[in-house]
C-alpha cells in the first residue's frame, strides 16, 4: 500500500539478536523521499524490501561511522601553472597601487 502526499510510511522490522533468542520488533518511520528513493531501487534490482533496507542502513551507517579526517574524506587540490605575473609583484602596496590605482596609497 503507497502512503498519500504529505503521509509518511510505516515499516515494522523484525530483527533477531545474536547473543539471544529475543526477537526485537521496531517501526521506522520513513519519509516520503526516501520511500521513493526505496522502492524504486527494490524494483530494479527485485530484491525484498527487507533486505534493501538493512544493506542502506548497513551502507550508510558505516560510511557515517569513518572518521572525517580519514584519507578518503579529504579533498586534494592538485597544483596549475598559472604563468607568470600580470603585474610585477615587488612589495604588497605596489601590487595593490598597480592594480586598484594610485588612489590606493
Amino acid at each position: 500500500m503507497q502512503p498519500r502526499a504529505g503521509q509518511r510510511r510505516l515499516i515494522d522490522i523484525k530483527t533477531s539478536s545474536t547473543y539471544a533468542s529475543v526477537i526485537m520488533r521496531t517501526t521506522l518511520t520513513i519519509d516520503d523521499d526516501v520511500a521513493v528513493l526505496l522502492e524504486r531501487v527494490r524494483s530494479k534490482k527485485r530484491i525484498p524490501f527487507k533486505k534493501l533496507v538493512n544493506d542502506a542502513l548497513r551502507l550508510g551507517l558505516q560510511r557515517m561511522a569513518k572518521s572525517e579526517t580519514s584519507p578518503e574524506s579529504r579533498v586534494y587540490t592538485k597544483p596549475v601553472h598559472t604563468g607568470p605575473a600580470l603585474i610585477p609583484i615587488v612589495s604588497i602596496s605596489e601590487a595593490l597601487a598597480s592594480a586598484e590605482g594610485e588612489d590606493f596609497k
